[in-house]
């Protein structure tokens, strides 16, 4: 059921990850359906806002009703920063989720450009349980959305996939890599989901602190990173508007598929 847990992380980000070539007022709105072979698990969607120089979103993600009896998830994110330089920079972000009945939550706070960015956690971090997080590891960190947003925009200027980035989400510091994986014409498997050209990006994470402690023979073999068991699918949803398609998670227990839900699209008016 962790598998579960970090797929419905992702997508709560994936819902807010998008890159636009103009800003708009209007709000987007986007939402993933989850699939774990052909059953239906859950669903991320978010409301996204663009300036020139801003963006906002809040984005929801939770499970269904087929799979509640056996794991129940819901959870919310809340963030916001700024464009400086052509880098998308956080101001905050704002997390909260409950997992079978337990409740969490974390707010952090970039108040300072390049420097070590101040969380709040509710419950602190168990350093029994988990690894501490270095405070110096901290500095010219991004949050997920604006970490991600960035690499789309390096995706659409190479033509490929490629950077890492420092990821502090509250309660997880993590290195993320994106991998080249080559372009493919994606086919359009259900009748609400994206078909067309889209870059494939094989994405692994290095933990740098607030992961789980396991023993010595897992944490080898967490160390050996495949680009290949979680690929984001990315694509040209409009004319305007670049961002993921679908997200594959290879597990032991089968794959978890997550896949736009283009039905669902309210875009600005071009």
């Amino acid at each position: 059921m962790r598998t579960y847990y970090k797929t419905f992380s992702v997508l709560i980000y994936l819902a807010g990850i998008l890159n636009l070539s103009s800003a708009h007022s209007n709000p987007i709105e986007i939402k993933y359906r989850v699939q774990w072979g052909e059953v239906y698990i859950g669903d991320a969607s978010a409301k996204i806002e663009l300036s020139t120089d801003s963006y906002k979103l809040y984005g929801l993600a939770k499970s269904s009703s087929a799979v509640r009896l056996l794991y129940r998830y819901s959870g919310s994110v809340n963030a916001g920063g700024r464009l400086i330089g052509g880098v998308f920079t956080p101001d905050f972000l704002r997390i909260s989720g409950i997992r079978n009945d337990k409740q969490q939550s974390a707010e952090t706070l970039w108040s300072v450009t390049n420097s070590a960015p101040i969380t709040f956690l509710n419950p602190k971090l168990n350093l029994e349980k988990v690894h501490p997080i270095s405070q110096n590891s901290l500095k010219n960190t991004f949050d997920p959305i604006s970490g991600i947003m960035n690499s789309l925009k390096t995706i659409k200027l190479n033509d490929r996939c490629s950077g890492t980035y420092r990821i502090f989400d509250g309660r997880r510091r993590s290195d993320i890599t994106l991998h080249d994986l080559g372009k493919e014409e994606l086919v359009a498997d259900r009748n609400w989901s994206f078909g067309g050209p889209v870059w494939i990006c094989g994405v692994t994470a290095k933990p740098l602190g607030g992961h789980k402690r396991r023993s010595p023979s897992e944490e080898e073999r967490i160390k050996e990173k495949n680009p290949y068991r979680v690929r984001a699918y990315v694509g040209n949803i409009s004319p305007n508007l670049i961002g993921p398609v679908k997200l594959v998670i290879e597990s032991f227990f089968g794959n978890i598929i997550a896949r736009l839900d283009i039905k669902s699209l309210n875009l600005p008016e071009q």
